[in-house]
């Protein structure tokens, strides 16, 4: 178990580290105007920020219930938003509607074709945005499993 949960850790811990790094990339270009007309480069910065951001709330998850498993939480019989309701109660996550609606972001930017480039443009600041409170969640996370 203890294996397991390192592993996810650092995992997360890896998806932090290239967001901080990207950052220094892009972060000029925030709030983002056009996407299509922006240099394929920093395109390529921004694509691998929202794969950086989404894969790391997915991983989020892992650590996340081995960590209320181990401290008596039945979750193998929770939905995820209970998960996370209950992580947000747990002082570990700010808000269950910020972290549903970052899913919905991600999911409508992996399906960009059927965005209007102004959609998308929003829809990627939105993101780019919230990046930090994911930190914040795998930080809290991180040392509340580090107390153990």
């Amino acid at each position: 178990m203890k294996e397991e949960r390192s592993y996810y850790l650092e995992a997360c811990g890896r998806n932090v580290e290239f967001l901080e790094k990207l950052e220094e990339k892009i972060s000029h270009l925030f709030p983002l105007k056009s996407y299509y007309n922006t240099e394929v480069e920093s395109k390529v910065f921004i694509d691998a920020s929202i794969y950086r951001i989404a894969k790391l709330q997915e991983l989020l998850g892992k650590p996340l219930r081995i960590y209320l498993r181990k401290v008596g939480y039945d979750v193998d019989v929770m939905y995820p938003i209970d998960m996370i309701n209950l992580a947000e109660k747990l002082g570990i996550v700010d808000s269950l509607k910020e972290w549903f609606e970052l899913r919905e972001l991600r999911n409508a930017v992996n399906h960009d074709y059927s965005l209007l480039e102004e959609e998308l443009v929003e829809t990627i600041n939105r993101i780019f945005s919230k990046r930090q409170s994911l930190i914040k969640i795998y930080e809290r996370l991180k040392a509340k499993i580090e107390l153990e």
